[in-house]
């Protein structure tokens, strides 16, 4: 039985929710080594993991080099998404590293080429969507000491962070923005965007395009109006709720588990969609915009102070410091074949 587990981590270090989610992840959890990959067109910043023993994949994509460098000396080799190259997974398997992938059930490829040791699953979508037996539920923890809770007590500021847009603009800045034409209250709008926008003629719209700071997209806001027609982990969300901001979502899991109905949307219907060729096929939400200017004029100035104590109450569950045990615990118990743990508000522990 090992006492002392070494752990590696395929990352990203460019400005995307997998970037930022690498980041949390190594900065909070104990990884001593990280193999860099890179998408093309997207810049990048690999200095970010010069604190620990770092190698990045010169072709962009895990090399068998790259792989051979990654697995020698540790115990656990995590991956967020996609090991990018399946042959980690069997070499692995072959040097007697365990190893996990941390799911987005919209990318899974139709056929999975190796399965991993443990799907690792962050919400409840992503595991119910995995249909085999190795996996946890384990909710993405905060960082509640970047993302401190401030009481929101009237909705004037409607906030929109679209991101890079989310595949097949999932997050719905369109359908936002024709949303705002229908809005009559006296209320302002920021949208936060790294790709630009179309022009908009409406007054009460401030836009900031480029790729500003994680703190900085936060720094204005009562509401967070976050529309996504399908996946299932985000970070922005979660970094909401710490901060304090309601949010308006559009009622579709994962989003309807936790968050207050009464700011959710309905949608008018789903549709099948692929992210691409390779994987599986999903059910993506198509929703009025009307609908979404109702809900806005609904808690416009209106008192919010008990939903920005709700999303504080949840957040508070979800922070580091409070799940960071689990998942070193299950790290432990995955090297050492012990029973796996789920958290305990999600699924039975598995036995």
């Amino acid at each position: 039985m090992k006492d002392t587990i070494r752990i590696g981590m395929v990352v990203r270090a460019d400005v995307t929710g997998l970037g930022n989610q690498s980041q949390d992840w190594t900065s909070q959890l104990p990884i001593a080594k990280t193999l860099v990959v890179w998408t093309p067109n997207k810049e990048a910043f690999p200095q970010l993991y010069s604190r620990m023993e770092s190698r990045i994949c010169e072709a962009g994509m895990p090399s068998v080099g790259d792989i051979d460098w990654l697995l020698k000396d540790i115990d656990i080799v995590i991956c967020l998404e996609t090991p990018y190259n399946w042959n980690l997974i069997s070499e692995a398997k072959k040097k007697g590293v365990k190893t996990i992938i941390n799911p987005n059930y919209e990318w899974l490829p139709r056929d999975i080429p190796e399965q991993p040791d443990l799907w690792l699953c962050t919400n409840t979508l992503n595991y119910e969507t995995i249909q085999t037996d190795n996996k946890i539920y384990i909710p993405q923890p905060i960082n509640r000491d970047m993302f401190r809770f401030t009481k929101r007590k009237k909705a004037r500021t409607f906030l929109f962070n679209n991101g890079n847009g989310g595949a097949h603009g999932r997050n719905g800045l369109r359908e936002f923005l024709e949303a705002i034409n229908f809005v009559k209250s006296d209320v302002k709008f920021i949208i936060n965007s790294q790709i630009p926008v179309e022009t908009v003629y409406d007054s009460r719209i401030e836009l900031h395009q480029g790729e500003p700071s994680i703190q900085n997209i936060w720094k204005e806001g009562d509401v967070f109006v976050h529309l996504r027609k399908f996946g299932a982990m985000t970070l922005p969300m979660n970094e909401a709720m710490s901060l304090g901001l309601p949010i308006i979502g559009i009622n579709r899991n994962p989003e309807n588990t936790y968050l207050p109905k009464e700011l959710l949307v309905d949608p008018d219907g789903t549709y099948p969609m692929r992210c691409r060729e390779d994987v599986i096929q999903v059910e993506a939400c198509s929703y009025s915009p009307i609908k979404i200017a109702e809900k806005i004029d609904e808690i416009a100035n209106t008192d919010i102070s008990a939903y920005s104590e709700r999303m504080n109450e949840l957040a508070d569950k979800w922070d580091w410091e409070k799940l960071r045990n689990l998942y070193i615990e299950n790290f432990y118990n995955l090297v050492n074949n012990l029973p796996l743990k789920n958290y305990e508000e999600g699924n039975p522990d598995i036995r």
